[in-house]
């Protein structure tokens, strides 16, 4: 017998001895009283619950080695068990997709980790899954190939593309997976639960998407019971409303990835945490919707009789003015400073730029655009954005992102604001990206400025460096501010004269020649706002408690 029907043979007998012994697990009482767990038991097979049970949990190995070795010795009486049993030890339940079937056997790659393909071989219960199928399954390494351990659990072809949405969502909400795969998945042999539950949310909500007919945002606004039904009592509008629910459900998912509960949960008292970091991100879009959502929860503590849950958000003069200075400070949400809002009337003329970003997102919906290994557009990419965005800037003849700084730019600032992510080497939209493209003009011109205008944006990334926003500005609103090109080197000139022509774009001044044939820059009434903001004015740029 060879090596693979060796193992063939030995995970099918494994896998009828954990069969046999799930049945002796009473699955109902698995995670007794923890609330987070239901929706495991609702959609994940009790053989995948009693294996990562036997397996995954590392205070029951000793009793899973000594179980499975008493019964393999009635089977096979001249083999041990313990060096496919440990091969067993070191795999573990996760996500995957079905890349494509071939005859050399069935390619899948994990949804969760960067990690490259493997080649299933072809069993039966490997046969059995189709190209594009996600799927929850334990995938044994062996010196002989990768093998699919008993059946796996496949999405449904009608919910697949909800649940992989959900699946991106949520697995943002652990950083490690992306960041230090390998302690993550450690933890994955020492008893973590978190991708069987991250499996069963995004299945629940993906039934619970294809299950509604009707408007995703009419149906938010027909809550009648729990947290978002309280969304309407402090919002004055239906947009207000939505945004407020969107918000809350982002954070519901946040605490229930995070800490086993949801806010429905007294059992959550971290309130002040869930702000402050609603806060640093610049999740809220203004300090009006963190004021609204900062009431909500004092008045759902309250309603609740979560005393402790109520402490966490006093005193209410401090925890706002501490939100409000975090909210300020924040570069990577779609926070707008209220001051800048508030002077921002209605636009008299087009942008350019927003013009030009609005197109770029459009493409990356359209179209499927490819990034090399350093993150860069790839060339057949570069050339269908190319196609569809007009072009102000270009510093070489290379065919290549990098000769084109604007594109590098908006793909910069597409990532910071989380309006894309980038996944297996595909450059993909996010939920936030389609609320951008909803903005009103005036919105985006508002968020842009704030963002340009943040003390953290040149750090938030090294590519922003090679555009020093603040510091073009200060010196167009010099007096006898003269052309940068008699004033720098022609290596960075072209960026430079972008963001002098940036700022007529984005209406924070006009440009006009004096009598003496010197440029000279008038801010406009919302420039005024923006360079008073920035301190460019010798205005006071004190961020005040309320407003």
């Amino acid at each position: 017998m060879s090596n693979t029907q060796l193992w063939l043979k030995t995970l099918e007998d494994i896998v009828a001895i954990v069969d046999s012994t799930r049945h002796n697990i009473p699955m109902d009482d698995l995670f007794k009283d923890e609330e987070m767990y239901a929706p495991m038991r609702v959609s994940i097979p009790h053989f995948d619950l009693a294996a990562w049970l036997m397996f995954d949990t590392e205070e029951n190995r000793p009793t899973t080695s000594q179980l499975v070795g008493q019964l393999w010795r009635h089977i096979h009486k001249m083999r041990g068990v313990e060096p496919y049993l440990e091969r067993i030890f070191d795999s573990y339940l996760s996500i995957y997709r079905v890349n494509y079937k071939s005859e050399a056997g069935i390619y899948v790659q994990s949804l969760l980790f960067p990690e490259p393909a493997v080649i299933l071989e072809a069993t039966e219960e490997a046969k059995a899954l189709k190209e594009g199928d996600l799927f929850l399954g334990r995938i044994v390494e062996t010196s002989v190939g990768h093998f699919l351990f008993n059946k796996a659990k496949v999405v449904p072809e009608k919910l697949r593309d909800a649940f992989g949405e959900q699946v991106m969502e949520l697995k943002k909400r652990q950083p490690m997976m992306q960041e230090n795969t390998k302690a993550y998945e450690d933890t994955l042999k020492n008893g973590n639960p978190e991708i069987l539950f991250l499996f069963a949310l995004a299945y629940a909500r993906a039934e619970d998407e294809e299950s509604l007919p009707f408007d995703e945002e009419e149906a938010l606004l027909d809550v009648s019971e729990g947290i978002l039904a309280l969304a309407p009592e402090f919002a004055d509008d239906d947009a207000a409303v939505v945004a407020d629910m969107y918000l809350l459900e982002h954070m519901d998912s946040a605490v229930l990835m995070a800490e086993g509960v949801n806010l429905e949960d007294n059992g959550f008292t971290h309130y002040d945490e869930l702000m402050v970091a609603a806060s640093n991100d610049g999740d809220f879009a203004d300090d009006a919707q963190m004021l609204r959502i900062y009431a909500l929860f004092r008045h759902w503590c309250r309603m609740r009789g979560n005393d402790a849950g109520l402490r966490s958000l006093e005193p209410a003069d401090k925890k706002i003015l501490d939100y409000k200075r975090r909210l300020a400070h924040s570069v990577r949400g779609m926070y707008r400073v209220n001051s800048l809002a508030e002077a921002r009337g209605e636009m008299k003329r087009s942008s350019r730029w927003l013009d030009q970003f609005d197109r770029y997102l459009e493409t990356i919906l359209d179209e499927d655009l490819m990034v090399t290994k350093t993150g860069a557009l790839n060339q057949k990419s570069l050339a269908q954005v190319r196609q569809n965005v007009p072009i102000f800037l270009q510093k070489s003849q290379a065919n290549r992102e990098s000769s084109f700084p604007e594109l590098v730019f908006f793909r910069k600032f597409a990532l910071l604001k989380s309006l894309v992510f980038v996944e297996e080497g595909l450059l993909l939209p996010t939920i936030r990206l389609e609320q951008y493209m909803q903005m009103e003009d005036e919105e985006k011109l508002v968020l842009w400025v704030s963002t340009l205008f943040n003390e953290k944006f040149q750090g938030a990334d090294v590519y922003f460096r090679q555009w020093p926003f603040r510091d073009v500005y200060a010196q167009c609103l010099k007096p006898g501010a003269k052309l940068f090109r008699e004033v720098v080197g022609e290596k960075d000139d072209v960026i430079l004269r972008r963001i002098m022509d940036l700022g007529r774009d984005l209406d924070l001044y006009d440009m006009a020649v004096n009598d003496e044939g010197k440029i000279i820059f008038r801010p406009t009434a919302f420039g005024e706002a923006a360079f008073s903001y920035l301190g460019l004015l010798e205005k006071d740029n004190v961020i005040a408690p309320f407003e």
